[in-house]
């Protein structure tokens, strides 16, 4: 929808380009492990795989077919800002001084999550965040 903003993180796929409505005249490649911005505006987002790379394949957030040349793995975040306040200290950004505070703390205990492997295979993912979560007492 026009008033959203959107990120797409390419977790899998080589020369994956991504056309924003408002400028379809301008493709925006994202390699490999990186993400993009669009801003509000549009109606949709088209994206497209030309060149996978060898032995790249599925996932589990969504791929994306071009024609048979591959597959692209993407996670896509879109929805409408909420107008919330911003305080970011150094690696954190959440709403108030205290909530970084808090978030430090708990980062500091090992309770801010699984630092995040890029290249693991989706089993091998699945298995860290079950650990995680038996940790956690989840």
């Amino acid at each position: 929808p026009p008033d959203y903003t959107c990120l797409m993180y390419v977790r899998r796929g080589a020369g994956v380009e991504a056309k924003h409505s408002p400028k379809p005249e301008l493709s925006t490649p994202v390699d490999v492990h990186n993400m993009a911005y669009f801003e509000k505006g549009g109606d949709g987002i088209v994206i497209h795989n030309p060149a996978p790379a060898e032995g790249e394949g599925g996932g589990v957030v969504g791929e994306v077919e071009d024609n048979g040349k591959g597959v692209a793995d993407v996670m896509i975040l879109a929805g409408r800002p909420i107008g919330a306040p911003v305080v970011a200290q150094g690696t954190m950004v959440m709403n108030t001084p205290g909530e970084v505070s808090q978030a430090y703390e708990d980062y500091q205990r090992g309770m801010f999550g699984i630092p995040w492997d890029h290249k693991l295979d989706d089993a091998s993912w699945v298995e860290q965040v079950a650990a995680m979560a038996g940790r956690m007492g989840r």
